[in-house]
């Protein structure tokens, strides 16, 4: 199970931000474990997600896009 949170200072208009994981710190490795949940957010207003299913002992957040905000931050929380 992995905690995570996505803060943002104002609403953007749109938002795609996965939490890719890996068995090794490698960037070849990190991808989007197949079974698991709630490791991908598109809401604009922010997120409180629990991610279940998940076997990594790597993990990080990648913005893949995001359009009109002024700041904000993924946190990893556990």
């Amino acid at each position: 199970m992995i905690r995570w949170q996505i803060s943002l200072a104002t609403a953007p208009t749109a938002v795609n931000i996965p939490l890719p994981t890996a068995i090794n710190d490698v960037d070849a490795q990190y991808a989007m474990p197949t079974g698991a949940t709630n490791l991908n957010s598109t809401l604009t207003g922010g997120d409180n997600l629990v991610a279940t299913g998940v076997r990594a002992n790597f993990v990080r957040a990648k913005v893949v896009s995001i359009t009109g905000w002024s700041g904000g931050r993924v946190q990893i929380l556990g």
